[in-house]
């Protein structure tokens, strides 16, 4: 008998994804010990450090961190997380990552039919998990170079089928932060619509925790926070992630993640519990990571820039940026280029939503990424000479 499989017509709609094609060149880039790679948007995952955390938690007595998630959040996970952003426990919902998180607010807070409003250059799981369950979407421009958003003409493109608006904050691609006044405004003009608003914030923490005064659930009850230990850690491998939302939210999602998400590691929870309780080793690493590479990422951008081969307004926070290729449409022929010619890793502007940028992240080790660097300029140098020969 052949079986006849079908995949739905949502999830067909779906095309190429930043997911898939990251999947294909890391493997790629395994077999390639001279490649340079300016994909990751994160620091390095810090092996030692981790190794020595599971062991103080695992050799010998095992910790007491290490408790069920099944029936709630592992609560030393809670009671950490509280601490550091100055929320209430129950107003934190411990998940399997902000990719797992981000998917389920969607099952749960939007139906077929319905839109989501999305930030545009923006991340593609942002639009692609809402096509793949028949959810409309509209975008808002987040305008470059500064990527700053324009709070009435995102306002403006709210209609009666929206439920969600959907951001990063810092933002992905180019790692810059919204100021608190305009993400406060957008919040506050999307509640009178009865809107709620999805704040990414994976990467926030690289620019100090957030005011907990500003930001609490009280405060802003329509704003719904996510976080992750992937990213300002560089920790995928705990699978860790969060949602810190009103009481109101969690009144609406939590009885529905207890039916059907199952998804959260006891092992990674604890460990995460145990980090974020003394988490200063960890910071320490993260900012010697960005303070080693940021300034020679700022003086290679700046010479490109100065040659006119860019445009870029650097971040000030974090280990990623997004700049326009000047002379350049066809970022993702250019990302090929530099693969096969240069042997330089970066991920094209297609995937954001914007053609004619490449995100580069640059947390990488000085020497390494000045090599990059290099590669990249003179590979944007030789695909601009051959785009021009062959016009």
């Amino acid at each position: 008998m052949t079986l006849d499989i079908r995949i739905s017509k949502n999830a067909s709609a779906v095309g190429e994804t930043y997911a898939g094609v990251m999947r294909k060149m890391l493997k790629r880039l395994a077999d390639d010990e001279d490649a340079v790679s300016l994909l990751s948007s994160s620091v390095a995952e810090p092996r030692a450090l981790l190794r020595e955390l599971v062991s103080g938690c695992f050799e010998g007595k095992i910790t007491t961190r290490y408790q069920s998630v099944m029936t709630g959040n592992n609560p030393c996970l809670e009671e950490a997380l509280a601490e550091r952003y100055g929320v209430p426990g129950r107003n934190i919902l411990c998940t399997a990552g902000a990719t797992n998180a981000l998917a389920f607010l969607y099952k749960t807070l939007v139906n077929p039919g319905e839109t989501v409003l999305v930030e545009r250059p923006g991340f593609d799981i942002f639009w692609d998990f809402a096509r793949a369950q028949g959810v409309q979407v509209d975008y808002f421009s987040r305008k470059a170079p500064s990527f700053e958003i324009d709070v009435e003409e995102a306002l403006s493109a709210i209609t009666p089928q929206t439920r969600l608006i959907v951001l990063s904050n810092l933002h992905n691609p180019s790692g810059k932060m919204i100021p608190e006044d305009v993400l406060l405004r957008l919040a506050q003009g999307a509640q009178e619509h009865g809107v709620l608003v999805v704040v990414d914030e994976v990467y926030r923490d690289y620019a100090g925790k957030p005011n907990s005064a500003l930001w609490s659930p009280e405060k802003t009850p329509n704003i719904i926070r996510l976080g992750s230990m992937t990213k300002m850690y560089g920790l995928s491998g705990l699978r860790c992630g969060w949602i810190i939302a009103h009481d109101a939210v969690m009144d609406a999602i939590v009885p529905v993640f207890m039916k059907l998400d199952f998804n959260a590691s006891k092992l990674g929870h604890a460990v995460a519990a145990a980090l974020l309780e003394e988490p200063s080793a960890f910071d320490a690493f993260v900012d010697d990571e960005i303070r080693r590479s940021r300034p020679c990422a700022v003086e290679e951008l700046t010479r490109l820039k100065a040659k006119n081969m860019i445009d870029l307004e650097m971040p000030d926070y974090g280990c990623i940026c997004f700049p326009k290729i000047v002379g350049v449409d066809d970022t993702r022929a250019l990302a090929q280029w530099l693969i096969e010619n240069h042997r330089v890793y970066t991920v094209a502007g297609e995937f954001f939503g914007a053609p004619g940028y490449l995100r580069l992240g640059f947390a990488i080790e000085p020497k390494k990424l000045k090599s990059g660097m290099q590669r990249l300029a003179e590979g944007v140098l030789l695909f601009r000479e051959k785009d021009s020969d062959a016009g």
